[in-house]
C-alpha cells in the first residue's frame, strides 16, 4: 500500500473520531440540560454497556429494572437505548408517544436482508401524515378474518418459491393473461395495489414484504406452539381439558380447521397464556424516537432506541397473581380486559400478522399431530425443561443445545 493510501484511511480514521467527538460532546451538553431516565453506573467509553449484558439479553433487562426502576437508559455502544419495564410506561411509549416511537432504527448490517430498509419491519414511518408506511396500511386487509379465510386453501397447500422474484413473474404473468379468482393470494394482492400506487408498491418492495412475513410468521409460530406443547406436557389436567373441548366441539371424526376456533374458548386461553409467559419476540422490535419526548416524566432525546421488555411485563406481580404460573384460565370471560398483554405489539407498530399467527397456532396446536390426534405423556413423569434460550426469538434452551 502506498503513501497516499495510508494518509487517505489515517485521515478518514481521524474524520470519523472527530465526527463521534463532537457529537458526544454536543449529546453530553444537550444531556446535562434534561431530566434522563436512570443508567447503570460503570459505561465503558465506545463500547458503553455492552459488558454487562449477558444472555437471554430480556433477563439482562429485567435484573437492571429491579436495580433502576421500571425506565432507563443504557449505552448499546454507540447507541443510547431506555428501556421499559412497566405496564404503565410501556402503554404511555405506545399511545402518547405512538407517533414518535412508530420509526424502527436501522443498522448497517440490516440494510441487505431488508431489501435496503423496505421491508414491513423496517419501513419509516411517514412523520408529515403520522402515518404508517403505505405497504403496512396494505398490510391490515390482509390480514383480516375475511382474507385469512379466502386464502387458508393457499396456505395448506404449506408450496412456496425460494425465488420470490420468480413468484411474482409468475403471478403477473397470470393476471395479464386474464385468470383472475375471488381466491387471491398475497402476491395477487400486492400487484393488484400495484396498478393502483406503482410509486409505493415496486418490485423490491412486495418482495420485502413477502419475505418478511415469512421469515416472521415460521420461527416464531414454530417456537410458540413448542412453548405451548411443553407447557401442557408439565400440565396434564390442562391437556385433558382442551382435548375435552375439542372432542365435544368437533368430533373424532376429522381435524378440526381454522372455521372451527370461534368455538373453542380454551384452546384460545391457551394460546394466550402461553403468549402472556413466552413472547415469541420478548423485546417486540426496537423502536426509535424520531423527536424529544417525555416518559413518565423523563426525558428521552430525539434518536433514541425504545426496548420494551414484554416478558417481563407479562409476569408483573403487582398484575398477575402467580405470573410464573401456567393457568390459561386467567382469560376465561372478561378476566384480563384492560390488563397489558402485547405479545404482537401495540399502536401503529403492532404486527399486521397477529391475526394469521393466532388462527396458525390454533391449528397447529389443535389438530396437526398435536392435542386432537394423539396421547401424550411425559416420559418416566420427568418434567419437560422449560429453561430459555437467547435470541431475537425466544427458543427453547434444549433445542438451542440441540442445533
Amino acid at each position: 500500500m502506498d503513501q497516499a493510501a495510508y494518509i487517505a484511511i489515517l485521515s478518514l480514521v481521524l474524520l470519523f473520531l472527530l465526527h463521534r467527538v463532537h457529537g458526544f460532546a454536543s449529546r453530553n451538553l444537550k444531556n446535562k440540560s434534561m431530566r434522563l431516565p436512570p443508567s447503570p453506573p460503570g459505561a465503558i467509553p465506545f463500547l458503553g454497556h455492552l459488558h454487562l449484558i449477558k444472555k437471554p439479553f430480556h433477563a439482562t433487562l429485567s435484573r437492571l429494572a429491579q436495580r433502576h426502576g421500571p425506565v432507563f437508559t443504557l449505552r448499546l455502544g454507540c447507541r443510547d437505548a431506555v428501556v421499559v419495564t412497566s405496564p404503565a410506561c410501556a402503554r404511555e411509549c405506545f399511545t402518547e408517544h405512538d407517533v414518535t416511537f412508530a420509526n424502527r432504527s436501522l443498522l448497517p448490517s440490516q440494510r441487505l436482508v431488508t431489501f435496503d430498509g423496505a421491508a414491513l419491519g423496517t419501513a419509516k414511518l411517514r412523520a408529515a401524515l403520522a402515518q404508517p408506511p403505505p405497504h403496512r396500511r396494505g398490510a391490515a386487509p390482509l390480514g383480516a378474518p375475511r382474507r385469512l379465510h379466502v386464502g387458508r386453501h393457499l396456505r395448506r397447500e404449506a408450496r412456496r418459491d425460494a425465488f420470490l422474484r420468480r413468484l411474482i413473474d409468475s403471478e403477473r404473468r397470470r393476471m395479464s393473461d386474464g385468470v383472475y379468482s375471488e381466491k387471491k393470494s398475497l402476491i395477487a394482492v400486492l400487484l393488484t395495489l400495484q396498478k393502483l400506487e406503482p410509486e409505493v408498491y415496486t418490485d423490491t418492495m412486495i418482495t420485502a414484504f413477502c419475505s418478511n412475513l415469512f421469515g416472521a410468521g415460521t420461527e416464531t409460530t414454530s417456537t410458540t406452539v413448542e412453548w405451548a406443547m411443553s407447557l401442557l406436557l408439565n400440565n396434564p389436567g390442562t391437556l385433558e381439558k382442551a382435548r375435552a373441548e375439542i372432542d365435544a366441539a368437533v368430533g373424532r371424526s376429522r381435524l378440526i380447521n381454522a372455521g372451527d376456533l370461534p368455538r373453542l374458548g380454551y384452546l384460545r386461553c391457551i394460546n394466550a397464556e402461553t403468549l402472556r409467559l413466552y413472547p415469541a419476540a420478548p423485546l417486540l422490535l426496537p423502536h426509535k424516537s424520531s423527536a424529544d419526548c417525555k416518559v413518565v416524566g423523563y426525558d428521552v432525546p430525539r434518536g433514541t432506541a425504545l426496548l420494551v421488555n414484554v416478558y417481563d411485563i407479562h409476569r408483573d406481580k403487582a398484575v398477575w397473581e402467580e405470573p410464573g404460573r401456567f393457568v390459561p384460565e386467567r382469560f376465561e370471560g372478561r378476566k384480563a380486559e384492560g390488563l397489558f398483554v402485547a405479545p404482537f405489539g401495540m399502536g401503529r407498530r403492532k404486527c399486521p400478522g397477529e391475526a394469521l399467527a393466532l388462527q396458525t397456532v390454533g391449528v397447529a396446536l389443535g389438530s396437526l399431530s398435536l392435542i386432537q390426534c394423539f396421547h401424550w405423556s411425559r416420559v418416566d413423569g420427568v418434567e419437560v425443561d422449560m429453561s430459555e434460550g437467547s435470541g431475537l426469538t425466544m427458543l427453547m434452551y434444549d433445542v438451542l443445545q440441540k442445533l
